[in-house]
Protein backbone atom coordinates (compact mmCIF):
# COMPACT_ATOMS: atom_id res chain seq x y z
CA UNK A 1 0.00 0.00 0.00
CA UNK A 2 1.47 3.37 -0.83
CA UNK A 3 1.83 6.49 1.42
CA UNK A 4 -1.71 7.85 0.31
CA UNK A 5 -3.61 4.53 0.95
CA UNK A 6 -2.20 4.45 4.16
CA UNK A 7 -3.80 7.87 5.55
CA UNK A 8 -6.70 7.41 3.57
CA UNK A 9 -7.13 3.50 5.27
CA UNK A 10 -5.84 5.08 8.73
CA UNK A 11 -8.39 7.83 8.85
CA UNK A 12 -11.08 5.50 8.64
CA UNK A 13 -12.95 7.38 6.05
CA UNK A 14 -15.64 5.34 5.15
CA UNK A 15 -16.98 5.81 8.94
CA UNK A 16 -15.84 9.41 9.04
CA UNK A 17 -18.61 9.75 5.44
CA UNK A 18 -21.35 7.08 6.97
CA UNK A 19 -20.19 4.73 4.00
CA UNK A 20 -19.46 1.97 6.45
CA UNK A 21 -22.07 -0.63 5.32
CA UNK A 22 -20.42 -0.52 2.29
CA UNK A 23 -19.29 -3.84 0.72
CA UNK A 24 -15.88 -4.46 0.71
CA UNK A 25 -15.68 -4.49 -2.93
CA UNK A 26 -17.03 -0.89 -2.87
CA UNK A 27 -14.85 0.62 -0.14
CA UNK A 28 -11.70 -0.92 -2.21
CA UNK A 29 -13.41 0.63 -5.35
CA UNK A 30 -13.99 3.96 -3.64
CA UNK A 31 -10.38 3.69 -2.34
CA UNK A 32 -8.77 3.30 -5.09
CA UNK A 33 -10.56 6.42 -6.94
CA UNK A 34 -9.79 8.40 -4.04
CA UNK A 35 -6.01 7.53 -4.36
CA UNK A 36 -5.86 8.51 -7.85
CA UNK A 37 -7.50 12.32 -7.09
CA UNK A 38 -5.26 12.44 -4.21
CA UNK A 39 -1.99 11.54 -6.25
CA UNK A 40 -2.88 13.77 -9.36
CA UNK A 41 -3.54 16.77 -6.68
CA UNK A 42 -0.16 16.22 -4.43
CA UNK A 43 1.88 15.89 -7.57
CA UNK A 44 0.59 19.06 -9.18
CA UNK A 45 1.23 20.88 -5.42
CA UNK A 46 4.53 19.01 -6.07
CA UNK A 47 5.44 20.83 -8.82
CA UNK A 48 4.45 24.15 -8.17
CA UNK A 49 7.44 23.98 -5.32
CA UNK A 50 10.31 22.00 -6.82
CA UNK A 51 12.84 23.93 -8.98
CA UNK A 52 11.81 23.65 -12.47
CA UNK A 53 15.27 21.80 -12.87
CA UNK A 54 14.07 18.94 -10.50
CA UNK A 55 10.47 18.73 -12.76
CA UNK A 56 12.75 18.39 -16.00
CA UNK A 57 14.71 15.91 -14.24
CA UNK A 58 11.45 13.88 -13.13
CA UNK A 59 10.08 14.26 -16.29
CA UNK A 60 12.81 12.93 -18.41
CA UNK A 61 12.88 10.21 -15.91
CA UNK A 62 9.16 8.39 -17.25
CA UNK A 63 8.12 6.77 -14.57
CA UNK A 64 5.34 4.04 -14.79
CA UNK A 65 2.76 4.32 -12.29
CA UNK A 66 2.02 8.07 -10.03
CA UNK A 67 3.28 6.41 -7.18
CA UNK A 68 7.03 6.22 -8.70
CA UNK A 69 7.06 9.66 -9.02
CA UNK A 70 5.55 10.38 -5.65
CA UNK A 71 7.95 8.48 -4.11
CA UNK A 72 10.70 10.25 -6.62
CA UNK A 73 9.22 13.74 -5.69
CA UNK A 74 8.97 12.53 -1.65
CA UNK A 75 12.86 12.88 -1.61
CA UNK A 76 12.88 16.47 -3.00
CA UNK A 77 10.26 17.76 -0.63
CA UNK A 78 10.91 17.08 2.93
CA UNK A 79 7.57 18.30 3.78
CA UNK A 80 5.85 15.82 1.30
CA UNK A 81 3.88 14.68 4.65
CA UNK A 82 2.46 17.88 5.08
CA UNK A 83 1.38 18.69 1.83
CA UNK A 84 -0.44 14.80 1.66
CA UNK A 85 -1.77 15.65 4.75
CA UNK A 86 -3.56 18.67 3.51
CA UNK A 87 -4.55 17.05 0.38
CA UNK A 88 -6.12 14.16 1.95
CA UNK A 89 -8.18 16.65 4.64
CA UNK A 90 -9.25 19.05 0.93
CA UNK A 91 -10.75 15.89 -0.07
CA UNK A 92 -12.27 14.28 2.79
CA UNK A 93 -14.24 17.75 3.55
CA UNK A 94 -15.26 17.78 -0.38
CA UNK A 95 -16.43 14.53 0.50
CA UNK A 96 -18.38 15.32 3.72
CA UNK A 97 -20.20 18.41 2.16
CA UNK A 98 -21.13 16.23 -0.98
CA UNK A 99 -22.24 13.71 1.49
CA UNK A 100 -24.36 15.79 3.63
CA UNK A 101 -25.84 17.71 0.19
CA UNK A 102 -26.98 14.33 -0.87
Amino acid sequence: MNPIQDKLNNENIFVQLGLNDLSVEEKEQMLEQLNELVQKRLLLRILEVVPESVQQEMAAKNFETPEQAIEEMMKHVPYFGDLLEEEVEKVKAELRAGVQTA
